[in-house]
């Protein structure tokens, strides 16, 4: 006995040690969904006693007696019985040959018929209105806060935080923050295994100033297609004074000082790094780029795009080196030609490498050229 004692102990401490857990990650989605179906579970049950008010009002004020009863059983049979025994039929503390005795019947007062009618419409607005509640509760789950096309989130939907439109929104949305990743998430990541959503990208029809490729559209692919275009030109004179020229050809008059562009910062930080003489980059250098992905952080009406690009750079001194870059900025339509917008530099995009979770996370939609 003393050992089958000893034995159970042992497998019950064992069976203890070993408690069911959710597998990592899946906890918070668990407790999600456990969430939902309890606020479902809740609002059905008042859905369910709403529709007996209206079954018992709806019989009496139709004359339809068996709606009415079935009404009343959604209540339970207990709440809803006509005649009660006024102690138990069973009392231990009283004679069993006592008979038993029903309640007197008292007459029960007559309901109007626009009283019931009354309750009626009142259930059913209560109904309507618990049911309107469960869409919106499910719709605010499942569709993220913001109306997002093609990566894009306009200002002032879902976002009750913006100012009115105008110069102050549009800092408030180039100064939003955006996903931050490490710097290692630039040069490499493993493939994800869910194809990102397309971004489709317009192609230019011609060559503007500075040797940038132009003649796209006036919408907000167009700002993306065209930042890609200066940054590529860009990137690849890898040259200070070329940056200067080309930020001053594809800049709006009140933007800030070429200095302050991000872009020239870039230039200035690879020419440092890469040791090279001087302010542009020697004739062995080679540095090209392409853009691998795309996204609309914002608009604030037809004329002011908040683009984004993500670029694979490739760069060849002795031996090759490869980068993911991304890189934000405002773009307005002026004259004709989307250009880079006045205002504060945009918060910084994420330099995720393509193709991976982190990118997809990060919103960036895979290049799509589509013409025009």
């Amino acid at each position: 006995m003393n050992t089958i004692t000893t034995t159970g102990h042992h497998l019950a401490a064992g069976f203890a040690a070993v408690c069911p857990k959710a597998p990592p990650g899946a906890q918070v989605h668990v407790d999600d969904i456990m969430g939902y179906v309890l606020w479902g579970v809740g609002i059905l049950f008042l859905l369910g006693i709403v529709i007996s008010i209206g079954a018992v009002v709806g019989g009496r004020v139709f004359g339809m007696p068996h709606a009415s009863k079935g009404g009343s059983r959604g209540f339970g049979h207990g709440l809803c019985r006509g005649d009660r025994l006024p102690h138990l039929a069973w009392d231990l503390g009283r004679d069993a040959r006592v008979g038993l005795h029903l309640m007197e019947q008292a007459t029960p007062a007559q309901w109007g018929k626009a009283k019931l009618l009354a309750i009626l419409i009142g259930a059913v607005v209560a109904g309507v209105l618990l049911l309107l509640g469960l869409v919106l509760s499910v719709r605010e789950a499942l569709v993220p806060t913001g109306e997002e096309t093609n990566g894009e989130t306009t200002a002032g939907q879902g976002q009750n935080e913006w100012a009115p439109a105008g110069a102050t929104r549009r800092e408030q949305l180039a100064a939003a923050p955006m996903l931050t990743v490490e710097p290692e998430a630039a040069t490499g990541g493993t493939p994800s295994a869910t194809p990102a959503p397309a971004f489709a990208v317009p192609s230019p029809t011609k060559t503007g100033p500075g040797n940038v490729a132009t003649g796209l559209p006036h919408t907000p692919a167009g700002a993306v297609a065209q930042l890609a275009a200066i940054d590529t030109t860009v990137l690849q004179a890898m040259s200070i004074p070329a940056t200067h020229q080309i930020y001053g050809q594809w800049s709006h008059p009140d933007a800030p000082p070429a200095g302050q562009w991000s872009m020239t910062r870039n230039v200035q930080a690879f020419l440092a790094s890469a040791q090279q003489p001087g302010q542009s980059a020697e004739a062995g250098v080679t540095v090209t780029a392409r853009p691998v992905a795309g996204q609309v952080k914002a608009t604030d009406g037809k004329d002011w795009v908040l683009a984004c690009v993500l670029l694979d750079v490739r760069v060849t001194i002795t031996a090759q080196a490869r980068v993911a870059y991304g890189h934000c900025e405002a773009m307005t339509w002026d004259a004709g030609r989307w250009v880079i917008a006045p205002g504060d530099a945009p918060a910084p995009a994420p330099s995720t490498w393509p193709g991976t979770d982190l990118a997809h996370e990060a919103r960036w939609r895979t290049w799509a050229p589509t013409g025009h």
